[in-house]
């Protein structure tokens, strides 16, 4: 086993030599020989991870990755020699997938992270752009469905800015707990996600979910505040009568 797995069940003893199952109570039991620098297994950015090395001869599987040194230069052209290798001890043994170390780190460490990265950051950036236009459309329908409110209190002597600030403070006051269920939800989805072995990164502070809340409590704003204005300055008489 790793050393993340000898701290992790037996922190304060050596592990040499104890026993354990395999996947549940029921399984193989297994005796502890050896321990095992922790590394990464799957991605580089991955937390450590607890791991068992199993011997092949004990706990034979359907395919196999095998991890050759070479002095030679040119790694890439060592494929079809180590295929004819294996062809040789077993010519039914089908060999794939033969590349070098440094491709496969670009592989697990720069490529398919960034490709999930920008994938998730291009459709959070449709999702962002899709709220604020749907924000702003129901909140400008909202305020334009009350002309006829506006035209009363302004046949009333209501003052214009008094009014337009009165549909601001409304909007906001139905905005801001809306803003803060999803500053809420979006801590949580990024601890999680953080949390997977794919996307173990530092946190980037508050800034990202501050700037999103306050593009939103913008848009609330801009969205009461620019048909109130409009509203606001229409004739009395004819905001009645146009009802």
């Amino acid at each position: 086993m790793n050393e993340q797995f000898a701290q992790h069940y037996w922190p304060n003893e050596s592990p040499l030599g104890k026993h354990l199952h395999l996947r549940n109570a029921g399984g193989k039991a297994i005796e502890i020989v050896g321990i095992a620098k922790t590394t990464k297994y799957v991605f580089i950015s991955e937390a450590p991870l607890d791991f068992v090395y199993l011997p092949f001869a004990q706990n034979q599987q359907s395919q196999m990755t095998l991890v050759s040194g070479a002095k030679s230069p040119d790694v890439n052209g060592l494929g079809p020699l180590l295929k004819k290798v294996v062809q040789g001890i077993d010519p039914n043994m089908p060999a794939f997938d033969a590349r070098s170390m440094g491709d496969l780190y670009v592989d697990r460490a720069m490529k398919t992270p960034k490709l999930i990265t920008n994938t998730v950051a291009w459709l959070a950036a449709m999702a962002l752009i899709l709220a604020v236009i749907g924000l702003y459309g129901l909140m400008a329908y909202s305020v334009g469905q009350r002309s006829r409110e506006i035209g009363i209190r302004m046949a009333l002597g209501a003052d214009r800015q008094e009014v337009v600030n009165m549909f601001m403070r409304q909007g906001i006051r139905v905005g801001v707990p809306g803003i803060g269920v999803g500053l809420v939800i979006g801590l949580s989805m990024y601890r999680a996600i953080s949390s997977t072995p794919a996307f173990n990164f530092e946190h980037p502070g508050m800034l990202p979910f501050a700037a999103i809340s306050l593009l939103l409590l913008l848009t609330i704003m801009g969205a009461t505040y620019i048909p109130a204005r409009h509203a606001s300055r229409i004739d009395p008489m004819r905001a009645l009568r146009d009802e």
